[in-house]
């Protein structure tokens, strides 16, 4: 149609955005002598197309309407039931609003899917296409309330949407423990499991005044709603502290249960350590008042009556300073 030609060489709209309509199915019956005449008659409106022609004389109208377009995604080639789309599978064409009832696909709306009915090339992809590609997870080993669950000790198992129901589907990032025993080769459900996160906990009883050491403290994986919200979880937080109150066994350690530890009491009996270049020797002494580890204390020694100084280093013992 000559009308669609004027109109594209004078917008540069291609065919696919645009539709133009006759006033009547006999327009284009109407003959011309001459050539036909096109024109925007309206300043600034090329949503009308005046036709007109000398010889006969006669004018028409045609009205323009733009189609809308977007780009959905269509598949490159055709696809059987049960195709997983890639990224390599589709590309992105104008196509008109008018013609699709949805909103198009953003890219990962579609990787990874799986087609639920088969497509042909150049067919768009709407959401009623595609199911998400589910997967669970299979134990490969037994478990029991409390132990860690790696992702490596499980085995994934893709499986549809309509089997999900109360299956764990999206591994966490947090730390994932048993909540109850699980057998190997079994599927875990999501009632299986506890999120989780290392905290310190107490292996025995520990009295007020107990020094936090490897022998007494340890790290473990306990539920979230089990972990107070001051919960230590690096042994290296509890390095020279000593506990305030009674402390169970298997109980979270919370920053509150722990302060400085005194290493020395008034009259507790010290091994100073002297060193003199080369020359080592330990000395028996008499703590005349407390000390925290780092810290300077007065001491008198056991035989000779002699005051010195240390500085505190361990249980019961200090480093000699120059006098």
């Amino acid at each position: 149609m000559m009308a669609e030609r004027w109109f594209e060489a004078e917008t540069q709209l291609q065919p696919d955005q645009y539709r133009i309509i006759a006033p009547d199915r006999r327009f284009n019956e109407y003959s011309c002598q001459q050539e036909v005449q096109f024109a925007f008659p309206f300043k600034n409106n090329q949503r009308t197309i005046e036709v007109s022609c000398e010889n006969p004389q006669w004018k028409r109208f045609l009205t323009v309407k733009e189609e809308a377009t977007e780009l959905h995604p269509v598949l490159i080639s055709a696809k059987p039931t049960g195709s997983v789309i890639g990224q390599s599978d589709i590309e992105f064409r104008p196509l008109n609003t008018d013609d699709l009832v949805t909103k198009p696909l953003s890219i990962n709306q579609i990787i990874g899917k799986r087609l639920l009915k088969p497509r042909n090339a150049g067919d768009p992809l709407i959401s009623a296409d595609l199911e998400p590609i589910l997967q669970t997870f299979q134990t490969k080993k037994a478990y029991v309330a409390g132990d860690l669950i790696k992702k490596n000790d499980v085995i994934p198992v893709q499986l549809g949407a309509v089997e999900s129901d109360n299956l764990l589907i999206d591994w966490p990032t947090d730390v994932l423990i048993a909540r109850q025993t699980i057998n190997a080769g079994q599927t875990i459900q999501v009632t299986d499991v506890d999120i989780a996160d290392f905290v310190l906990v107490a292996t025995t009883l520990l009295r007020p005044g107990a020094l936090t050491t490897n022998s007494n403290i340890e790290i473990r994986a306990k539920p979230l709603d089990e972990i107070p919200k001051t919960f230590l979880s690096n042994e290296n937080q509890v390095d020279g502290l000593q506990t305030t109150r009674i402390i169970n066994k298997g109980e979270i350690l919370r920053q509150a249960d722990l302060t400085v530890a005194t290493y020395i009491k008034k009259g507790d009996p010290v091994i100073l350590t002297i060193e003199r270049g080369a020359l080592k020797v330990t000395v028996d002494t008499l703590a005349l008042e407390d000390g925290k580890l780092g810290d300077t204390v007065q001491l008198q020694n056991t035989e000779s009556g002699k005051l010195m100084k240390g500085i505190v280093s361990g249980r019961f013992k200090a480093n000699s300073i120059s006098q």
